[in-house]
């Protein structure tokens, strides 16, 4: 989970030439949640959020050959604080 920064005048861009992105990782095996949104466009901030089946699911997401595209293309233009985290003791909400 975390924030990935760029240019306001870009964060529109980018969240369309991720939406297929999105949608296609949704898809795979392992992946439980997977959302990449616009959280403040004044400051060209974009939330993701990923919940992974376990470590072997995340580490093939990053090694798919769309990954590299996406990267490549904006990696210059962003800066990404994305940490990752261990969660236990999960339940609902109400409980």
């Amino acid at each position: 989970m975390g924030h990935i920064y760029l240019d306001p005048s870009e964060a529109v861009d980018f969240i369309a030439d991720t939406r297929d992105f999105v949608a296609n990782t949704q898809k795979l095996e392992g992946c439980l949640f997977y959302s990449i949104a616009l959280d403040d466009q004044a400051t060209g901030r974009v939330l993701t959020v990923e919940r992974w089946k376990d470590q072997d699911a995340l580490t093939a997401h990053t090694q798919r050959p769309e990954m590299a595209e996406v990267m490549g293309k904006w990696m210059s233009r962003i800066k990404m604080d994305i940490q990752k985290y261990d969660a236990s003791n999960e339940r609902d909400l109400t409980n």
